[in-house]
């Protein structure tokens, strides 16, 4: 299993007096900026894009294609070119990344909005990893942690779909039906001690750096169902495409508790704005009338 947790020795690193430590203190101080932990390596997202890379045994890198330098892949920061400092550095990467991805963001823009508005704040839900993946086929946006009570934590995977054509039709694999599935069989898969173990370290970790606000002392327990929920932001009730899709759904209430959440501006996650798989056809029904 690839693990997602980082050595204790990089871990230092980036904590208080680590020699990576103002790269976590950017990361803190900008609400558009999110790191996350990939196990041998650490990275920065900003608008969805890498906006840094950070090994333990040599230095940051980032797509040399961002700044102009076409088929670079790692090309090594020095931060003599940015005021020397790495505040520096990510004010004048946050420009380079913009004109790079003028235009290309589409679901994406509703994806770092999710994270960002669920970093820090006071909200049910933490998110702590996006594009998370074991088998290479199933992928989520998102994952996510909650307090079930005051010692132990339930684990949310997230599928974020935007408008009503993301929803797909038939047996379409990036559908309703699809994620559904693929959720199904990674969940029979993968969510066992090991896993847990992982996901748990991570969360741990993260709020070691000051970057998740709970998480220290407390477990993930595999007696709690982890949480599926799809986030459908900006979906047009009047549409009826969710409601088809949602009639070929298998449900698997023995494995997870499968959730729908509709975000419009606001994306901060409530546990009282979820609506559970089997109620989801009843509320659309009432919302395409009004």
């Amino acid at each position: 299993m690839n693990k997602r947790q980082i050595s204790e020795n990089f871990l230092k690193r980036l904590q208080a007096n680590g020699d990576l430590h103002e790269i976590v203190d950017c990361v803190k101080n900008d609400p558009q900026l999110v790191m996350f932990l990939r196990g041998k390596y650490v990275t920065v997202y900003y608008k969805t894009l890498q906006i840094l890379k950070i090994l333990p045994q040599s230095a940051p890198i980032v797509n040399g294609n961002y700044f102009g330098y076409k088929g670079v892949k790692n090309y090594p920061i020095s931060l003599t070119d940015f005021g020397g400092n790495w505040k520096g550095y990510f004010e004048k990467a946050k420009v380079f990344l913009d004109n790079y991805n003028r235009g290309n963001l589409g679901e994406k823009v509703t994806q770092q909005k999710l994270v960002c508005d669920n970093k820090e704040k006071d909200t049910d839900y933490q998110v702590f990893d996006v594009e998370y993946t074991q088998d290479g086929k199933t992928r989520f946006d998102a994952l996510a942690v909650y307090m079930t009570d005051q010692k132990n934590l339930g684990l949310a995977f997230i599928e974020l779909k935007e408008g009503y054509t993301s929803v797909g039709g038939g047996d379409n694999d990036s559908g309703i039906k699809g994620h559904y599935k693929k959720a199904v069989d990674f969940i029979e898969l993968y969510y066992n001690t090991d896993f847990l173990t992982d996901m748990q370290k991570v969360v741990e970790q993260l709020s070691h750096l000051g970057l998740l606000k709970f998480g220290k002392d407390i477990n993930f327990s595999p007696e709690i169902k982890p949480e599926y929920i799809f986030a459908m932001s900006h979906y047009p009730f009047k549409s009826g495409s969710l409601m088809r899709q949602l009639k070929d759904v298998i449900e698997r209430k023995d494995l997870l508790i499968s959730n729908f959440v509709f975000l419009e501006d606001d994306d901060r996650l409530f546990r009282k704005d979820m609506i559970l798989l089997e109620n989801v056809y009843d509320y659309l029904q009432k919302k395409s009338c009004k």
